[in-house]
């Protein structure tokens, strides 16, 4: 009997074809290598020169921090990467989608690959991205066959034919849904995809055509540039949401790169930047750079977390102008808490990346924005970027008095050290320490009554380590009913808790919005190893200072089992009362019904 043969196994991204790939093997596929130590060397394929070992491949990826292979025929122009550089290399193809790579990759090296379907695979769906990719394709032909308009509205802007291939920029045409109709499409065809509105009018004419893509390189929107002197009111007009394979809140602008410009600056191959508008991330990826964008709005979690996949750092290069620069260190803290290095770059003043970035020549730009973002150069003596912790700290408000200003420092640091790790909180603590020059653990206690304080009071802008205003004292105290039995077991459930630290255990339990305010608290300053008072507010220390009088003899278990009887007892109590309430407003209702007739 025939063995079955095993079943490959399904690879679903480019990490998982890296791993199972044998890059000397696939590289024989191309050219000759023998082995030479723990490498293999042979002639380089890009060059007509026969000079051995020009190209080197080294399988243990140990010597060099960003190069699996490496090309050194032209020492001016040094070509390397991984696998799939290496096909985009071989083939000179620098305009596939990465998808169409990694896909070509499996099949040289015999791989199972399988992309992860992020859209539903129904004929409707199928459907839809045809409509779009023809569309674009449509588009395409009408910017090619254009001059005036390529004159106009791209050359100006120094974006050449070679980038207009690459991002496969189109124009659109008020009659180009005729066009569609020819390859069997109808107006309902259309409406689903959004290309026009409910009256029937398309919502592209006469606007440069941006194809926006999703993870797997299908078109799945557009945005649209206004042309000049079309007279059009919205200079920018993107795609409306539709159900089955757009929603601008989850899906983001990413460019290809200038594959070129890129391998020249393998030191930025873990970075991403980040900007608003489309022509900003075409700018910055034709320079080289790896660029992404949001779509109109406020960027999401899902869509940065878009962004960043894969990637080590992140810059946020938003335009220059005051909205820009108000929105920039929000980006930043939500990047931060995403677990991303994160740099904010302040471009000049009415600036944006395409403005900056305004030489035909793609290296001039590529060493124009890193002189930026390191001070060098045009901009040496200049301060570009700075860390979200920089940027919240110059936020911060000055006060003659240094307690008061100490206070108000670790406050603007607050939302930084709220969502970062507890390795990353002891870096800020310390750091504030050098800028306040108070004790680490002063400092760490505040730093942890800010994230924990949820209710805002006098005491915010006290010092430190002084004592609790008078006004605070006398303000109003949160009371408890102390006869009700529920509130009676769980104060001395609490209490117990406090004692025998099992208060993690039991808060889910309470009931009383005070009592387990309280419990909340204590049980984050415990986990924190602060002092258990750490930030609570006056009658939260009155609270806890009655805990040195505490005693009890009964056991957490009777306590727990005692306040699941008691609010039982009260829930049947409250049932009977609304019965009676019923009872009498039913009886309230007949009397008027006999009434009224």
């Amino acid at each position: 009997m025939a063995e079955n043969k095993k079943e490959k196994k399904v690879l679903t991204n480019s990490e998982e074809i890296k791993a199972e790939v044998n890059l000397a093997d696939f590289i024989k596929n191309f050219i000759e290598l023998k082995p030479q130590k723990d490498n293999f060397v042979g002639k380089s394929p890009f060059s007509i020169e026969t000079i051995e070992n020009n190209f080197v491949v080294y399988p243990s990826n140990k010597f060099d921090e960003y190069y699996e292979w490496k090309d050194i025929s032209d020492k001016n122009n040094i070509k390397g990467g991984n696998v799939f550089d290496f096909l985009r290399y071989i083939k000179n193809d620098y305009q596939s989608h990465e998808n169409e790579i990694i896909k070509e990759v499996a099949r040289i090296a015999n791989l199972k690959y399988e992309p992860p379907k992020i859209i539903k695979n129904d004929q409707e769906t199928q459907k839809m991205l045809r409509i779009l990719k023809d569309y674009q394709e449509i588009t395409v032909d009408n910017l090619r066959n254009n001059l005036k308009i390529c004159k106009e509205n791209l050359y100006d802007r120094n974006v050449s034919n070679e980038m207009i291939k690459r991002q496969g920029l189109g124009y659109g045409e008020f009659n180009d849904l005729k066009k569609l109709e020819k390859k069997g499409y109808s107006n309902i065809d259309f409406e689903k995809v959004k290309l026009i509105n409910k009256q029937g009018n398309s919502f592209f004419g006469k606007r440069i055509m941006i194809p926006i893509k999703d993870e797997n390189g299908n078109i799945v929107a557009f945005g649209g540039r206004a042309i000049k002197d079309s007279n059009q009111s919205i200079k920018y007009l993107n795609s409306i949401n539709n159900e089955k394979i757009f929603l601008r809140s989850a899906n983001i602008y990413a460019p290809e790169t200038n594959y070129e410009m890129a391998q020249k600056m393998p030191d930025k191959k873990d970075t991403v930047i980040i900007c608003e508008g489309f022509f900003d991330a075409i700018a910055l990826a034709e320079a080289g750079f790896n660029a992404k964008a949001g779509l109109g709005t406020e960027i999401t979690d899902i869509q940065a977390s878009k962004m960043i996949k894969g990637m080590k750092n992140a810059i946020v290069m938003l335009d220059g102008d005051e909205a820009g620069k108000n929105h920039t260190a929000t980006l930043g803290l939500q990047l931060e808490a995403m677990g991303i290095n994160t740099i904010l770059a302040t471009l000049p003043e009415g600036k944006d990346p395409a403005d900056f970035l305004n030489n035909k020549n793609q290296e001039e730009n590529a060493n124009k924005i890193n002189d930026f973002l390191e001070n060098k150069g045009e901009f040496e003596g200049q301060k570009n970027t700075k860390t979200v912790f920089e940027e919240l700290l110059e936020n911060a408000i000055p006060d003659p008095n240094p307690i008061r200003n100490n206070r108000n420092i670790i406050k603007a640091i607050a939302p930084l050290f709220k969502v970062k790790d507890e390795l990353s909180r002891q870096n800020i603590i310390e750091k504030l320490t050098e800028i306040t020059k108070l004790p680490f653990q002063t400092v760490k206690e505040g730093c942890y009554e800010e994230i924990t304080r949820k209710v805002k009071s006098k005491s915010t802008s006290e010092p430190l380590t002084e004592n609790i205003s008078t006004k605070e004292q006398n303000s109003n105290t949160i009371k408890y009913n102390k006869n009700d039995n529920i509130t009676k077991i769980e104060e001395e459930l609490i209490r117990k808790g406090i004692n025998e630290n099992f208060l993690k255990e039991i808060t889910s339990k309470i009931t009383n919005p005070f009592l387990k305010e309280i419990s909340q608290k204590i049980q984050t300053n415990i986990e924190n190893k602060l002092n258990p008072d750490t930030g609570l507010n006056f009658q939260e220390k009155e609270f806890l200072n009655k805990q040195k009088n505490f005693k009890s003899n009964n056991t957490k278990e009777d306590l727990v089992l005692d306040l699941q009887i008691a609010i039982l007892q009260k829930t049947i109590e409250n049932s009977k009362k609304n019965i009676e309430n019923a009872k009498k407003e039913l009886k309230t209702l007949n009397q008027t019904n006999t009434f009224q007739q």
